[in-house]
């Protein structure tokens, strides 16, 4: 997987990053603990479930992705140490390795249970229309971050909540909440590339948009994931009414990273990781309020 003249180490580790490997892992975490009331899992079903996303399912997207997006990320500042980037590696060998890494997934999940095995099954089939001409939605604006939306928000989810409960779906206002977190994260790695793409001719929903435009879509998909909390709270779905005491902290930081990145552009790396850390947190407390861990919040 090396080759003479580059770095040294696999390819794949200067192609697929760990951080990216585990933003799925949230969403399917929280769908498991929804559906199972534990907060530590016991049962091998889930660790196989676990061992589909991260790391094959995870590679495989990635190198996917990538293996059509090579003019383009060489002009990228971020992934300028990219394996394609340097050369090291052709988008032939990244697509036959993210094929066999897909199938790997596929092929673990048909262990842990038919209906697992389906949803997994339909986040690979969003994968290929991502990625993969002529559908490569991630060149379609708008349909770049529903995508996303679907795969990481909506269906991770569900396949975390299938593995407890096979035969219910998680609430409506969750599913729909989580969507609205994972496009809100999903446009800040999208205005890291802002220049790039546009240079390179990708028109994502941030090039259409334009800077000032992403950030205001950013502002009203996080104010709407912040609506859903606040709703289920007062309905006492999922959560309680006294959650949104603790909650007001991480709700009011949330709102306001991307009103500050619209002003300040230097600031997207510090504010990306804040915006990954509130949402960590603030996921990390609703894990623990519905487990009734939090005492009366």
């Amino acid at each position: 997987m090396t080759q003479a003249g580059s770095k040294g180490g696999l390819v794949l580790f200067d192609q697929v990053h760990l951080p990216v490997l585990v933003i799925p892992v949230g969403p399917f975490y929280i769908g498991w603990v929804l559906a199972s009331n534990t907060l530590v899992p016991e049962a091998m079903s889930f660790y196989l479930g676990l061992l589909s996303i991260i790391p094959f399912l995870g590679i495989g997207t990635v190198l996917l992705n990538d293996a059509f997006d090579v003019p383009v990320d060489r002009l990228s500042r971020r992934k300028g140490e990219f394996a394609s980037s340097r050369g090291a590696v052709n988008g032939m060998t990244m697509l036959v390795m993210a094929c066999v890494s897909l199938l790997l997934s596929l092929m673990i999940s048909l262990l842990v249970s038919p209906q697992y095995a389906v949803v997994i099954g339909l986040i690979i089939v969003l994968t290929f229309l991502y990625s993969v001409p002529p559908f490569q939605l991630s060149r379609r604006p708008g349909l770049d971050l529903f995508t996303n939306m679907l795969g990481i928000g909506v269906l991770c989810t569900v396949a975390g909540w299938v593995l407890a409960d096979p035969y219910s779906l998680p609430p409506t206002i969750w599913l729909l909440t989580s969507a609205l977190g994972t496009g809100t994260f999903f446009l800040l790695p999208a205005l890291m590339d802002y220049e790039s793409d546009k240079q390179g001719g990708k028109v994502t929903v941030a090039v259409l948009l334009g800077w000032g435009g992403a950030c205001g879509l950013g502002t009203a998909l996080i104010s709407l994931a912040d609506v859903g909390i606040v709703y289920m709270s007062l309905s006492s779905i999922i959560l309680k009414p006294a959650f949104l005491w603790i909650a007001w902290p991480i709700i009011l930081g949330e709102v306001v990273i991307f009103p500050l990145l619209a002003r300040r552009r230097d600031l997207l790396r510090p504010l990306t990781a804040a915006m990954g850390g509130l949402l960590f947190v603030g996921n990390l407390v609703i894990v623990l309020s519905y487990l009734d861990l939090l005492g009366p919040f």
